[in-house]
């Protein structure tokens, strides 16, 4: 099909029998093996309600699939749009159809911020998505520490070795309604000047990004914390658990402004460390800004490896009136 033919192309949400397919073509760059088993569990998945076909969109020439794309709903108003994947022989243009229709599709939604994950900072898909409004975020290092042997330090003064007189005993308590504003307003405190993509910050409602971090893996309130320093508030640190595959996720920890400099950032991963051991998981992973330094050398001391990358792009889409 050469570029000039794209009229005859129709993009449209998939209709029904057409999901397998679809979902099968988008996971293209899996091994062949996998990619219908993942498929099929995609679709069940939908049929229990616990992913949001909506923005499956198809491309169709002639009555043959020819490209997908799915702008899969998340919960706190956000998005992840999967690359398009294009049948073999198919013009690049037709990439950008399907960005620009995905795009168009997350306009007419109850959507704040959407996000594209890729292998590479610079690709075809990549010039679609900025064509489209999405603008270079950060690239995004996935990290993970087999918990099995670690021992986990109680104090600062294990951390470093040695007595420490500023050592600060950190207390960790569970997350509940009642504590709910505290957590709001240290979550926000936590923001402020952070190394840890910067540029999302007061992009959304704190209660729509606690929403986005409560939908991550198998929440339970008794696994969210706030860490107490002197009688305040000084962090939190938010886990998920995975037991697919038995692993628990750091999805966000944070110190305070006031409080950074005196190694609780360790103490509250080494914390996260030993929630995963007593769970009896074997892993604990999590993501961070590869631009954060300080960071990644903290996880690094605390036994953290990488094992993948990403390169992610963001759109913002004005709120609904």
């Amino acid at each position: 099909m050469a570029t000039g033919e794209l009229d005859n192309v129709q993009v449209r949400p998939v209709a029904a029998g057409e999901e397998i397919a679809t979902l099968k073509l988008l996971l293209a760059s899996w091994a062949p093996q996998e990619q219908l088993a993942q498929a099929q569990r995609l679709w069940q998945l939908a049929r229990e309600r616990k992913v949001d076909l909506a923005g499956l969109l198809v491309a169709k020439a002639d009555g043959r699939l020819v490209g997908a794309i799915w702008a899969q709903l998340q919960a706190g108003r956000t998005a992840v749009v999967w690359l398009p994947r294009l049948a073999d022989g198919q013009p690049s243009d037709l990439g950008r159809l399907l960005v620009q229709s995905a795009t168009e599709f997350l306009r007419s939604q109850d959507v704040r911020v959407a996000q594209v994950l890729g292998p590479e900072r610079i690709s075809a898909e990549t010039a679609w998505f900025e064509a489209n409004g999405f603008a270079y975020l950060a690239e995004l290092q996935y990290l993970g520490c087999n918990v099995a042997k670690l021992v986990a330090p109680t104090d600062a003064a294990d951390l470093s070795g040695k007595p420490d007189s500023a050592a600060v005993p950190l207390r960790f308590e569970v997350y509940d309604e009642a504590s709910h504003a505290r957590l709001l307003a240290t979550l926000e405190a936590t923001y402020r000047d952070t190394l840890d993509c910067p540029a999302l910050n007061g992009v959304r409602d704190l209660e729509d990004v606690l929403a986005g971090y409560r939908a991550t893996g198998a929440f339970a309130p008794e696994r969210w914390f706030l860490v107490v320093a002197d009688d305040r508030d000084v962090g939190c640190l938010l886990l998920a658990d995975h037991a697919d595959n038995d692993q628990y996720e750091l999805v966000y920890m944070g110190i305070v402004p006031a409080a950074r400099g005196r190694r609780f950032g360790q103490l509250v991963a080494r914390f996260a460390q030993s929630q995963t051991q007593a769970a009896g998981r074997s892993r604990l992973v999590l993501a961070v800004d590869a631009a954060n330094e300080p960071a990644r050398k903290m996880y690094e001391a605390c036994g953290f490896t990488p094992w993948a990358h990403r390169f992610v792009w963001l759109r913002q889409f004005p709120a609904s009136t």
